[in-house]
């Protein structure tokens, strides 16, 4: 691991974390490139280590703080994915980069917090899942339901687990398009 994303990590559970992981079994890695289609950073809870993205990225020292940051709320709130747990610990390390004068670091976290926020009413299971019949009725082939979920859960900024989870009838609204695509045929 390189010595400034070890110097990093320790900064980030120092000043951020300072009551997590007493015993140290918390370890930070660099990510593998085939890792990295996963985003730029990675909690894996069972083997205690946490991924991150961090050669050949060319982030300022905000970024590579916050997903550090990020990565360990995920350690601090096994179980909560980027729902309201999450995003109140990492909202309280926000509070903390502002206490100790580092601005910049709380905005970009304040503004990770947003990114996982609720959807706004525009969202709401209705209109996604009009989305979902309009999105069938309108492509050429019809993509694989796995596919379809992937794209509509990463344009909401959500995980596939959150996205049906927030969305819990799309898999039957999707097989009724189809159903209702076929018989268009």
């Amino acid at each position: 691991m390189p010595s400034t994303l070890k110097k990093a990590f320790e900064q980030a559970r120092s000043d951020y974390f300072p009551h997590w992981d007493r015993l140290g079994r918390w370890r930070c890695r660099q990510m593998a490139l085939q890792q990295q289609t996963r985003g730029d950073g990675l909690c894996v809870p069972s083997t205690h280590t946490i991924y991150i993205a961090w050669k050949g990225k060319n982030w300022s020292r905000e970024q590579r703080l916050g997903v550090i940051i990020h990565e360990i709320c995920h350690a601090t709130q096994v179980r909560s994915g980027h729902e309201a747990p999450w995003q109140k610990r990492l909202t309280k390390a926000a509070e903390k980069a502002k206490e100790i004068g580092d601005m910049e670091l709380a905005l970009w976290l304040r503004r990770e917090v947003q990114r996982y926020q609720p959807p706004p009413a525009s969202l709401t299971p209705k209109s996604v899942y009009q989305e979902i019949r309009n999105f069938v009725k309108e492509t050429g082939t019809i993509p694989s339901l796995a596919r379809m979920i992937a794209e509509f859960s990463r344009s909401r900024s959500m995980t596939r687990r959150e996205f049906l989870k927030r969305y819990p009838r799309t898999k039957q609204v999707y097989q009724a398009a189809v159903a209702t695509n076929h018989q268009r045929s």
